[in-house]
């Protein structure tokens, strides 16, 4: 392969239903943002005091010793701190000791808490769904909840983030905390006291036969037990089940540990001594990762699945798939993280994660984006008309770069992907996105009280179309969807969600991404490709 350039790169209220509804990969409570969830080198290095007497360390001493009034020498000195590490890049963070036991569980798969999956709207917390058989479930919370108290405390309204809320709902195993919560058509406050638990946090959302060659695995983040996870998956479905072909859904997936994604490649592309992504920096040299010939089963047929939410490592396994044309690519153009991270521990306690190299995929692409208008730029896609695919997504660099058999593609924005899929403008639609926390707390509801008058089976249940369509007449007279306009836009996919909501209650997380995929216009496209004359298109 062709290895001629190097490229060195110069939240929004809507979008949320989008990033954090749709796949309910970043809202778990332990989850954090892109900063916390990128290819990391955990150091044992421990970045110890200093002697200098540097300005920034004079000045904090004489605030110390001299100002007017009383302060926190320790908040003023991680304030300090986080705001030198602000003027370098947005992947450089500290960590402090109570974030970063989270962070550590987070990335390990487990911790303990409430279990439940949020987003923030509005500065309120809604609750998306609670984990099943979790504790949040067991007290009565249900999906469409809104917190507004966390032990009397008001949380509603406060500008919180991901962190704050971490810090007030998880803790030890057996403790209670008590929510406040607000739930649709019902008056007041209802109040729940929730007996934290062990939460088992598996990086494989789904796992399955999605037809008689094809298995389909979502990850949703690459955390230390992703490659185990993946090989339980693999033994099942490409050795026992006899599958060839595989989806892989990496949408909204926000990266983790690069070894991994290199471990997961080395399964994918067979060949030993493949080179799948490198790393150097200013001093950090140059370090490739290649392909261990270890495969311990045949895939034939690829497509990986990619989207705005996709980043750090979920675009490495998206890059080196893209570069030795191993499959195709499908969604829309990836986040564009292309920057590595050591961890140092700290005498405080916490952590410094440092932006130390860059990384470049198999064809010398390094994919990192600007840091101008960062946090934006994914909603300035969506203005520009490039998500919905009214604008041609134009390359933010024009240097051509060239996959192992001459295909041209680009470097700096994000990986690109072989064939675009636009974004679902229900996914924004306001009262689309009440409707789909109404249709989930109805399902809670229905698996609860009437779980008996369902099928045993989800074959079964997927052949019942008569009971499906009264399902969805049932629900559609206990809400009242008179405010709603225009609701027939929205029937057939809400009426998908709420057959998958209510099959995940009843025949677990499979079967709802296995109905799911029955309207997901990149898993169809998947499939029609696994059929075509040629996989990748170009070639």
């Amino acid at each position: 392969m062709q290895e001629n350039h190097e490229i060195t790169p110069a939240k929004n209220r809507i979008f949320m239903p989008l990033i954090i509804m749709t796949f309910l990969a970043l809202g778990f409570v332990g989850g954090l943002g892109f900063k916390h969830f990128v290819p990391s080198f955990k150091s044992t290095h421990t970045a110890g005091g200093s002697d200098s007497t540097g300005s920034v360390d004079e000045i904090l001493r004489f605030i110390q010793a001299r100002y007017v009034d009383k302060i926190s020498f320790e908040d003023l000195n991680e304030k300090t701190i986080r705001g030198l590490l602000s003027q370098l890049d947005p992947h450089s963070v500290y960590i402090s000791k109570e974030e970063l036991q989270s962070v550590n569980d987070e990335m390990n798969g487990d911790f303990e808490g409430v279990g439940i999956e949020f987003m923030l709207v509005r500065d309120t917390i809604s609750v998306v769904s609670t984990i099943f058989g979790g504790p949040s479930e067991k007290a009565g919370v249900l999906a469409g909840d809104q917190i507004i108290y966390v032990n009397d405390t008001l949380v509603s309204g406060k500008k919180l983030d991901n962190s704050d809320i971490i810090l007030k709902l998880r803790g030890r195993k057996g403790t209670k905390v008590k929510v406040g919560v607000k739930r649709p058509n019902k008056a007041g406050i209802l109040s729940f006291t929730i007996i934290r638990e062990a939460i088992p946090f598996n990086s494989i959302d789904a796992a399955m036969a999605i037809d008689d060659k094809t298995a389909y695995v979502k990850i949703n983040r690459f955390s230390a037990k992703t490659f185990q996870e993946f090989m339980g998956a693999a033994d099942s479905l490409f050795l026992k089940g006899k599958k060839e072909n595989l989806i892989l859904d990496l949408r909204q997936n926000p990266g983790g540990y690069l070894q991994e994604a290199t471990n997961l490649l080395s399964q994918l592309i067979a060949d030993r001594n493949k080179l799948l992504v490198y790393t150097k920096g200013r001093n950090f040299k140059k370090t490739e990762y290649e392909t261990n010939g270890r495969s311990h089963f045949s895939v034939k047929k690829i497509a990986v699945l990619i989207d705005e939410g996709s980043a750090s490592a979920s675009e490495i396994v998206a890059g080196a798939i893209q570069d030795w044309d191993k499959g195709v690519i499908i969604g829309r153009r990836s986040f564009g993280k292309g920057l590595v991270q050591e961890q140092y521990d700290l005498q405080t306690g916490g952590a410094l994660r440092l932006t130390i190299a860059k990384y470049y995929t198999p064809s010398g692409r390094c994919i990192q984006k600007d840091f101008d208008h960062y946090s934006d730029e994914i909603e300035e896609r969506y203005k520009d008309g490039e998500l919905s695919g009214k604008l041609k997504n134009n390359p933010k660099d024009s240097t051509k770069y060239f996959t192992s058999k001459g295909r041209v593609v680009y470097g700096s924005g994000g990986i690109s992907p072989d064939i675009f899929i636009p974004i679902d403008t229900n996914l924004l639609s306001e009262q689309y996105f009440e409707l789909r926390l109404a249709a989930a707390e109805f399902a809670i509801d229905e698996a609860k009280n009437f779980r008996k008058a369902y099928p045993a089976s989800l074959s079964v249940f997927l052949a019942d179309k008569i009971g499906q369509n009264k399902l969805f007449e049932k629900f559609q007279q206990k809400q009242k969807l008179s405010k709603f306009k225009n609701l027939q836009q929205y029937d057939r996919k809400l009426k998908n969600y709420l057959n998958a909501r209510l099959a995940k209650q009843l025949y677990g997380q499979n079967a709802f991404f296995l109905i799911q995929n029955l309207e997901d216009e990149a898993v169809q496209k998947a499939l029609m490709q696994f059929k075509a004359t040629k996989l990748i298109p170009g070639l």
